[in-house]
């Protein structure tokens, strides 16, 4: 049962940080290039996670692992979140982020 828990609390907390993400692409599209302030975000979020790696001492790739995630993290960043952003700030004329993250959503899954 706490596998259940745990569980439920990831995919909570993953839903959660998804749909804020779309809130905060709607404020940062207003002052800055899409691609820039998905650049910002997307250094924050390494940063972060750089810090949680560094607290529970994961260790970090190397070599052939360090050339699989580099190349990962580029096409993640380039295919998705950047996409996103700019099909966000090209529906401008949508007056809520739910509405704009419906239709990124459906132009991202669109694509794949």
């Amino acid at each position: 049962m706490r596998g259940d828990r745990v569980t439920l609390a990831a995919f909570l907390v993953t839903v959660v940080l998804a749909g804020l993400n779309f809130v905060g692409v709607r404020f940062s599209n207003r002052e800055l290039p899409p691609f820039e302030g998905a650049a910002l975000r997307f250094a924050a979020a390494a940063v972060l996670f750089f810090a949680f790696t560094r607290a529970r001492a994961i260790p970090l790739p190397r070599r052939r692992g360090l050339v699989g995630a580099l190349l990962f993290g580029l096409l993640a960043f380039f295919g998705s979140d950047a996409i996103c952003d700019l099909a966000i700030s090209v529906s401008r004329w949508m007056t809520s982020a739910g509405t704009s993250s419906r239709r990124a959503n459906f132009g991202c899954v669109a694509v794949m």
